[in-house]
């Protein structure tokens, strides 16, 4: 919030900044919005893709037009800020993000406010920063595009990203493994479906990837790093990670091959279980 008419929001340069461009500067900032309209503008695809499509298909969602600016927007939101994009910068942050550290502090569009509609009594809705709703919208799209990419070098069963890494750095991934070269080929591809990601494990279809018990458990098991660790020196990687490069983002990611090796006799390297017994057998 600049002043009573002005506000400055966290925007990456994406989409909106293309839009300026080409001149485009009416908004509506909506707030307390249906969770499908949330999902869809956490996803990051190409800007042709419209994310009013994305949140429809996701759920029936009611459109209106806003008083000033003949913009679409959910027709069943709480509140809508109408308004311009303007020339002007400030300072934003420092901000909270998904990591949990505080942001840089950047610079910021101001836009300017012209109209403000609401429900009645309207509910205020916010997202606490680096919370549980920050998480998961920021990393289910990324976990989608993630399974995309693996999908097409080798069979992807599921793909989790970390707590411990704000759901966005770290990622492990379970595939149905046919040969050895397809952990090191789920690697590279995990890191195209995520930018951002800095480490990914590729595990077996019988490890619980929601259990980082499991998870650590086949990286001790099953890997030997001189012939299983991926390193990446030099790569782009996030903003957010404050041990990367602050000025070229640079950062060295890596991939750990947690599957076994296709060589070996599979049972060796599976947890013990205590057969079943017949108790018919030792009772009268």
């Amino acid at each position: 919030l600049v002043d009573h008419k002005r506000v400055a929001p966290r925007i990456v340069p994406r989409h909106l900044y293309n839009y300026v461009e080409r001149g485009c500067r009416e908004v509506a900032i909506t707030i307390g919005n249906h969770p499908a309209f949330m999902l869809a503008s956490a996803v990051t695809e190409d800007i042709r893709i419209d994310e009013l499509s994305v949140a429809s298909s996701l759920a029936k969602i009611r459109y209106a037009k806003t008083l000033t600016n003949n913009l679409l927007v959910p027709a069943e939101c709480e509140v809508v800020l109408e308004g311009y994009v303007t020339d002007e910068y400030v300072d934003e942050g420092p901000f909270i993000d998904i990591l949990g550290t505080y942001d840089i502090v950047r610079k910021e569009r101001v836009i300017e406010i012209r109209c403000i509609t609401m429900r009645k009594n309207p509910i205020f809705q916010y997202i606490l920063p680096g919370g549980y709703e920050h998480k998961n919208l920021m990393g289910l799209p990324r976990e989608a595009t993630i399974q995309r990419e693996v999908s097409k070098v080798c069979e992807c069963l599921d793909v989790k990203l970390t707590a411990g890494s704000g759901g966005w750095l770290n990622a492990v991934v379970k595939i149905r493994k046919k040969n050895d070269e397809d952990g090191r080929r789920a690697i590279e591809a995990a890191f195209r479906g995520h930018e951002s990601m800095k480490y990914v494990v590729v595990v077996d279809e019988d490890i619980d990837i929601g259990n980082l018990e499991e998870v650590e458990w086949a990286i001790s098991t099953r890997t030997q790093l001189d012939r299983d660790l991926v390193l990446k020196p030099g790569e782009k990687g996030s903003s957010l990670d404050p041990s990367a490069d602050q000025v070229t983002r640079l950062t060295c990611k890596a991939g750990i091959d947690a599957t076994i090796p296709s060589m070996r006799e599979k049972e060796k390297f599976m947890k013990a279980t205590i057969p079943e017994v017949e108790l018919e057998r030792f009772l009268d």
